[in-house]
């Protein structure tokens, strides 16, 4: 991925994650395969959310979600995808259920994985599947609530690696505690007074990252929808999954 420039004229390093668009999947191009791969790679951890929610130990689902990979890279499986199938994560959620549906009908018992290449999770994507499972979420309800959370996560790590280009990795992490929520004059006060700026300033600078982290969580989104889906009524949707959170984004700009 080429570095996106910020106004400091610095390019910055490339992207942690790849520039793979759902549309490229849809497109049924030559890179269908690789750019599913790419995708799932990238929001994996709905899954094992929403298997752990469905009744499997973790290590079952570790092996389900690899299982779940092979049966949608068989070869000619992907090809017949249509732009009408919609958002990634529908597709994604719709075609798990109907393997999780497959697999009980004929009661496979033997290990997936093969030797295939696996996907790697980390470890703290588990231990928040755990926490989901242990909420009393549906099944579905962990998994768009893990699908919002991972967009998040993702727009945040390109904040923060635009930070660390523009040297303002301090001021982000000064303001990471009041992000998400307008707190109150004494904290700001107190905030300020400790940056040596005012309270003023410092509400314009939340504002500015609020903002700028609302536009790559936009972007995020577009990388998981058709080319014609409206993004703004993708991320009102996961603004209300996320509740009080995801809303502070969404009225950030």
């Amino acid at each position: 991925m080429e570095g996106r420039r910020v106004n400091s004229g610095q390019a910055l390093p490339p992207s942690l994650f790849p520039t793979t668009h759902w549309s490229v999947v849809l497109g049924a191009s030559e890179r269908v395969e690789e750019a599913f791969k790419r995708l799932y790679e990238a929001y994996q951890r709905p899954v094992l959310v929403y298997l752990q929610a469905s009744g499997h130990s973790l290590h079952d689902a570790q092996d389900f979600s690899q299982g779940f990979l092979m049966h949608l890279m068989r070869p000619g499986k992907l090809q017949n995808l249509a732009p009408e199938k919609g958002l990634f994560r529908a597709f994604l959620l719709t075609a798990l259920k109907n393997h999780v549906r497959d697999e009980r009908a004929r009661d496979r018992a033997q290990r997936r994985g093969g030797g295939a290449e696996h996907v790697s999770v980390e470890a703290d994507g588990l231990g928040r599947a755990r926490q989901m499972v242990g909420a009393g979420l549906s099944p579905d309800e962990a998994f768009d609530r893990s699908w919002a959370e991972q967009v998040v996560e993702r727009a945040m790590e390109s904040l923060q690696a635009e930070a660390v280009a523009n040297g303002r990795e301090k001021l982000l992490a000064a303001l990471l505690p009041i992000l998400y929520r307008d707190e109150d004059r004494e904290h700001y006060q107190e905030l300020a007074n400790r940056m040596g700026t005012t309270t003023e300033a410092l509400r314009s600078a939340r504002y500015r990252v609020v903002a700028r982290l609302r536009r790559l969580v936009m972007e995020e989104l577009k990388r998981t929808l058709p080319e014609d889906a409206d993004v703004a009524e993708e991320l009102a949707y996961l603004s209300q999954v996320l509740a009080g959170r995801s809303q502070s984004i969404n009225q950030g700009a």
